[in-house]
């Protein structure tokens, strides 16, 4: 194997790791790993926070911050955890 060859394997597989670590966090993020559940405390906090901002209804996603709403008119309302 040559070196230009050896440049392009090395490529290869950063492209690779690169992929599968993405996939990774998607998963991750998109919560398909693993379910989620809230208690009564957070559900009363992002209430509180979502009444503070006016929030329209809106489907809550959880992310790595804290939560995220976003509603019919595509508005983001974020919600950091406490």
């Amino acid at each position: 194997m040559n070196r230009k060859e050896k440049i392009i394997d090395g490529f290869l597989l950063i492209i690779v790791i690169a992929c599968v670590f993405g996939l990774i966090i998607q998963l991750r993020e998109r919560q398909i790993i693993r379910p989620w559940s809230l208690s009564q405390a957070e559900i009363n906090h992002i209430n509180a926070v979502l009444n503070s901002k006016n929030a329209p209804d809106c489907i809550l996603e959880p992310t790595f911050y804290g939560w995220k709403c976003v509603g019919k008119d595509k508005k983001i309302y974020r919600i950091a955890r406490r």
